[in-house]
């Protein structure tokens, strides 16, 4: 994996080679990546102080010539470039929307939310990739669009897949896939998928590809759909579930959500073939799919207002052991990693939403910018929370100016630095500079994290500019006579 602590590093392997038309576009392209990937903001004239460099970047962001696809393509291009020595990644996939004002309907955005409120933005299926550890990779798709402002008065189950916003789904699934088999051919896919997934275009779309593919999909069920575990007995999904034969019992922690605190929760946990009726809507046509489904459901005492966890999750991976079944319920615990990319992405700093730009594919231009460096921003801390790449010397991810920053920052603090450091103690010192309080074990954030490496990056750019230039000559005044 190569170093993401370096922004002009990343920068380069991010969006060095991005099929926009010109090098200087590349090349203005790469500078902005850096500028936002030290000082994230939601402003353009927050990120860059300098009057060229702000007039060239809203002159790159409004150049219609630079599709905001392929800067997406390229994100796509470097994460998979870092796994190409992985046998297997996890890509998780999820849905966001961005709440943007537009009173005067100028910016091409659509409707968002409860139409009932009127509000405007747009919406986006984006995805990150993962090691099997957890530890980000990278970014890996963002398909965006507009939501008409009219309400479709036709039926869902009338309209054809063309649409339906499943498309989107289905689209971004084929550009990770495109993306991985050009750079990273022998690296198996799976792609995780929370209930918002659950739609017989995707299923079947799923399927189809799995059948000859290096790829597995572990997606959510949201829909008691008909089912049969045997030919001639049909049924219903829940019910095969709970009448499943193999059932294990297994305590998992519960990461805090929603105001929660964490929790050690007992799971009930049941597994089995099935065969899937889909009918393909609009048509009468049904299509027979097998696959695997597995039950989570919480058991035993919970604290008051925490709702009981009870998840079906559905696989083309065969779950003929219970260590299968464990590892697919694993990897679905992974998914959260897209949610606490969106956290990034829209607040910690970026604050998207927050955005002024004034049409809708400068506003995709940037965001394509933004959700590679928070994707950037999220494998940094896992990367240091990692045994493995944690334990390694610091001089290994910080350049020799950052760790002279750091100690310095820390010495005008009244703060000691152990004279060796490791990757996960120099990051956790970073953070600390970023506002992270240590008073117990707990792990730090992105938010903190990136909030240290801007100080950070500020000091060491003066270091190594005095470094360079060296210390300013004295000049004596001599008396007169």
């Amino acid at each position: 994996m190569d170093t993401l602590y370096d922004a002009p590093s990343w920068a380069e392997s991010e969006f060095g080679h991005a099929a926009v038309p010109d090098a200087r576009n590349v090349a203005r392209l790469v500078q902005m990546a850096q500028r936002v990937a030290e000082r994230p903001h939601a402003k353009v004239s927050a990120v860059f102080d300098a009057p060229a460099e702000l007039e060239a970047a809203y002159d790159f962001l409004e150049n219609d010539r630079v599709a905001p696809e392929a800067l997406v393509a390229s994100s796509l291009r470097a994460t998979a470039r870092r796994a190409r020595d992985l046998p297997r990644v996890l890509v998780a996939v999820d849905g966001v929307s961005l709440t943007l004002r537009d009173p005067h309907d100028t910016r091409g955005t659509g409707s968002v939310g409860d139409r009932a409120s009127c509000a405007r933005g747009l919406h986006a299926i984006d995805a990150v990739a993962l090691t099997e550890d957890g530890v980000p990779l990278g970014l890996a798709a963002m398909q965006c669009w507009a939501r008409s402002l009219k309400r479709v008065t036709r039926s869902r189950h009338q309209r054809t897949v063309a649409e339906k916003e499943t498309r989107h789904w289905i689209e971004a699934r084929a550009a990770i896939r495109e993306g991985f088999g050009r750079e990273a051919p022998d690296t198996q896919l799976v792609l995780l998928h929370d209930s918002a997934t659950d739609a017989w275009p995707v299923l079947v779309e799923a399927m189809a590809q799995d059948a000859h593919a290096r790829e597995i999909t572990v997606l959510r069920a949201a829909h008691d759909r008909r089912a049969s575990a045997e030919p001639g007995s049909p049924s219903h999904l829940w019910s095969l579930l709970r009448r499943a034969p193999d059932r294990w019992t297994i305590r998992m922690r519960i990461p805090p959500r929603d105001g929660h605190p964490a929790r050690r929760a007992k799971l009930e946990i049941r597994a089995r073939p099935v065969t899937l009726d889909l009918r393909l809507k609009p048509s009468r046509v049904h299509l027979p799919v097998e696959l695997w489904a597995v039950r989570v459901h919480e058991v035993g005492r919970l604290p008051a207002g925490v709702k009981r966890l009870e998840w079906v999750l559905l696989t083309d991976w065969p779950l003929r052991t219970r260590a299968a079944v464990l590892t697919a319920i694993r990897w679905y615990t992974l998914r959260w990693r897209v949610e606490d990319h969106h956290k990034i992405w829209k607040g910690s700093g970026s604050d998207i939403e927050e955005t002024q730009l004034h049409s809708r594919r400068a506003i995709e231009r940037w965001m394509a910018i933004h959700a590679a460096v928070s994707a950037r921003a999220l494998a940094l801390t896992h990367q240091a929370r990692d045994p493995q790449a944690g334990s390694e010397p610091a001089a290994r991810e910080f350049t020799g100016s950052e760790l002279l920053a750091l100690r310095a920052l820390r010495a005008a603090r009244g703060m000691e630095t152990p004279p060796e450091l490791t990757v996960a103690q120099a990051a956790r010192l970073v953070a600390i500079l970023g506002g992270f309080r240590p008073i117990s074990d707990r792990p730090f954030g992105p938010t903190t994290l990136r909030r240290g490496l801007e100080r950070l990056v500020t000091a060491a750019t003066a270091i190594a500019a005095l470094e360079s230039t060296g210390p300013p000559k004295e000049t004596r005044k001599t008396r007169a006579n």
